[in-house]
């Protein structure tokens, strides 16, 4: 089995070694005009050093939330509800492709507030969604019922995947 991945491996080594056979294209800008960019942007980050940091934070705890959530949901359902992998494997899977579905909607959503003026349409919009499934998340271990436990697991997933996706 190795040999064959090796094999099917070679063909991309070639390729690699073909990026050196191109010729760099001349350069347009010149060092001092990158020094100054580099100035211009220790500046930005100086200046919004808050914002950015609080925005990392959140960011993080929501990966970190969400992390918990897609890995603790398949032990939950075989203790809370007696259910096995042959039963939430393909219901979780399931879940999470209809999760990923909705990104062109989200993605819609945010692009409509920005064309109505809204600059941080996107951090905006997924802050929004945010603050709306934490009803979801707060009651998400306590629902007695596997099918609402299901439904409450996709709209985790719908919001947090996007979130994940246009804002980290």
């Amino acid at each position: 089995p190795h040999g064959m991945a090796l094999l099917r491996g070679l063909p991309g080594l070639f390729v690699a070694l073909l990026a050196w056979s191109f010729k760099e294209p001349p350069r347009t800008t010149s060092a001092v005009a990158l020094d100054a960019g580099q100035d211009r942007l220790g500046t930005f980050l100086k200046a919004r050093w808050p914002l950015l940091a609080l925005l990392l934070t959140g960011s993080t705890l929501v990966t970190i939330v969400n992390g918990g959530v897609v890995n603790w949901s398949p032990t939950y359902m075989e203790r809370r509800f007696g259910w096995t992998v042959i039963q939430y494997g393909p219901a979780l899977g399931t879940i999470s492709l209809l999760a990923a579905a909705t990104l062109p909607v989200s993605g819609l959503v945010v692009d409509h507030f920005y064309r109505k003026g809204l600059k941080d349409a996107h951090t905006r919009v997924y802050t929004w969604l945010l603050a709306a499934v934490l009803p979801v998340v707060a009651c998400f271990s306590i629902i007695p019922n596997p099918f609402l436990f299901l439904v409450a697991y996709g709209v985790i997933q719908a919001v947090v995947m996007s979130f994940m996706l246009y804002v980290s």
